[in-house]
C-alpha cells in the first residue's frame, strides 16, 4: 500500500477496483483526497479486502473526477506508457 498526504476537496470515503497491465489495483480516497494506491494481490478479492484493512470505512464508488485522472496516469504507468501525475493531489 502506498499512502500519501495533502489534499482537500472530495466528500466521502471511497474506494475503486481497475484494470492495469499487472492486473487490477485499487485507490482509496477520503475527504482530503487520494489516501492510497494497492497494487494487485493473487486475486482480486485479496486486494479489496486489503483496502478495506486499511480504510474500513471506505465504500466502493465511482470515483471523483480528479481520482479518475489518476487512475489513467496510473494504469499508463503500469502499461509502461508515459504519464505525469504532477496534477494529482495526493494525502
Amino acid at each position: 500500500m502506498i499512502a500519501f498526504r495533502g489534499w482537500r476537496q472530495m466528500t466521502g470515503r471511497g474506494y475503486t477496483i481497475f484494470d492495469t497491465g499487472i492486473d487490477r489495483c485499487g485507490i482509496a480516497w477520503g475527504l482530503s483526497g487520494i489516501v492510497g494506491v494497492q497494487l494487485p494481490e493473487v486475486r482480486e478479492i485479496d486486494t479489496r479486502r486489503r483496502l478495506y484493512q486499511i480504510y474500513p470505512d471506505a465504500r466502493e464508488l465511482r470515483p471523483p473526477q480528479n481520482v479518475q485522472i489518476a487512475i489513467e496516469g496510473i494504469t499508463a504507468l503500469l502499461r509502461g506508457r508515459h504519464a505525469i501525475l504532477r496534477m494529482s493531489r495526493l494525502i
